[in-house]
């Protein structure tokens, strides 16, 4: 059991330090392309589409195949692609290329999670929120990473392969401990479409994944035009919610042992949403950087709760519910900014942060519905 803990931990850490990879290409990929911003963000917009295609299918992949089979594909996929997604000088091109790296890292998502709730059922004990942290982790070490290499004058493709040996590297150590189990016996295939209580476990989902990303695409727009901070200053607002919800997940798995699945999110949706509260109505600084801090503490236990439970619920199969609920998830992820930032061309930014702090506190109402025997 501990070789597949360590295995799954090493895949939410690869895994973070593959979206970290693709995240320092970016700018080089705007310049060898020579495109615009609007065409940048179509672009940015077939990664996404290329993982909601994959994850209705993923959880039924890993059911047929196995975590293990699924896991190595998609990371396989991924470390080739990647080096050469900053060489392209086709858009078309380049947009066909993020679709298939979309569906593959998709479908490591969707199977690193199936695998999660099996470990930790396995283990008897809270575990997720700890692999959860190993992905921001993997993240952070990813960004720091790419940007020594830079730093030394690598071109891009040298760096993506650098990152790719890494990514590859991480799978073979690894490879053994990832499960092959092939699902549950006679347990259903199919795409995922959530049922039952599996739809409350979905929207939760979205809406997390929502308030996290607010801060990420628009933190930094709010210090800016709203509290008049200067542009190098404002990454201070994130640095601190990042962090806080890195530190939220390595305790997250004994904060859910102690607290339980429903106060665990029912408390967290309240923090982060007084978290929005402050950073929309203390027209301070420092309090906005406090709000943003709450914010990644708040969020950061309710997503591998959620996880948690879609594994333990009877209304559906383990591995269809859970790639119903990070399919829901990522049309957060998608569609949020855009919604956001069309709220905020109508009525302004404010009134879209406090829209979000409405839909946490329909989180807290609905976290009862979310124990499971």
């Amino acid at each position: 059991m501990e070789n597949a803990r360590n295995g799954t931990a090493a895949i939410f850490f690869l895994l973070g330090c593959a979206i970290a990879t693709w995240g320092a290409l970016i700018p080089f990929v705007k310049i060898h392309t020579a495109i615009s911003d609007g065409q940048l963000g179509y672009l940015l917009l077939c990664l996404g589409l290329g993982a909601l295609f994959s994850l209705p299918l993923a959880g039924s992949m890993a059911n047929r195949f196995g975590c293990r089979a699924v896991i190595t594909t998609g990371v396989i996929i991924t470390a080739i692609a990647v080096p050469f997604l900053a060489t392209l000088s086709s858009a078309i091109l380049l947009g066909g290329s993020l679709l298939i790296v979309g569906a593959s890292v998709g479908a490591i998502d969707a199977a690193m999670n199936i695998q999660s709730v099996i470990v930790e059922k396995r283990a008897q004990r809270p575990l997720i929120s700890g692999f959860h942290a190993l992905y921001s982790i993997g993240g952070a070490a990813g960004s720091a990473g790419l940007a020594l290499v830079f730093s030394k004058s690598f071109s891009p493709l040298t760096a993506g392969m650098m990152a790719s040996a890494l990514l590859l590297l991480i799978l073979a150590i690894f490879w053994k401990d990832l499960l092959p189990d092939k699902g549950e016996p006679g347990s259903a295939a199919g795409i995922a479409i959530p049922k039952g209580m599996v739809w409350i476990l979905s929207i939760i989902c979205c809406i997390a994944f929502l308030a996290e990303g607010a801060v990420l695409d628009w933190g930094g727009v709010f210090l800016t035009s709203i509290r008049k901070l200067p542009p190098e200053q404002a990454g201070w607002g994130y640095a601190g919610y990042a962090t806080m919800m890195t530190t939220g997940r390595l305790f997250g798995n004994k904060i859910i042992a102690k607290l339980g699945n429903v106060k665990t999110v029912f408390l967290g949706s309240l923090l982060a949403m007084a978290g929005y509260l402050a950073v929309i109505f203390i027209p301070y600084t420092p309090a906005t950087f406090i709000g943003y801090a709450l914010i990644g503490l708040g969020c950061a236990d309710i997503v591998p709760v959620v996880y948690s439970v879609a594994g333990r619920q009877n209304v559906m199969p383990s591995h269809l519910a859970i790639s119903a609920v990070t399919t829901i998830g990522y049309m957060g992820v998608l569609a949020g900014p855009i919604a956001i930032g069309f709220i905020a061309n109508v009525v302004g930014l404010k009134i879209s942060f406090f829209l979000i702090a409405a839909l946490l506190a329909g989180v807290a109402v609905f976290s009862k519905k979310m124990a499971v025997q």
